[in-house]
């Protein structure tokens, strides 16, 4: 007779459990990991900052760049003010 009435046949052991739950885990990874697919490869992204990088781009001209547009966005700005103001008087 068993020591533990109701486990004769031996499958629900501590090892029976470990080996069902290392399936059940290994089973939801793979969903879990097919369910939440990056839309960009890894050799896409490496690619788009190999190009930056290789492209000569410095952050001085970078920087200049932005001044630029920034130094014409504020004045077109201050030209549309004064219009507005002359149109006022």
């Amino acid at each position: 007779m068993a020591k533990y009435p109701g486990n004769e046949k031996g499958f629900f052991s501590l090892i029976g459990m470990l080996v069902a739950l290392a399936l059940i885990c290994f089973f939801v990874y793979h969903m879990m990991n097919n369910y939440f697919k990056a839309t960009v490869s890894v050799p896409a992204q490496s690619g788009l900052s190999s190009s930056s990088q290789n492209s000569g781009v410095s952050y001085q001209s970078v920087i200049t760049n932005t001044r630029s547009k920034v130094e014409e966005i504020n004045k077109k700005s201050a030209d549309s003010f004064n219009q507005a103001e002359e149109a006022l008087k």
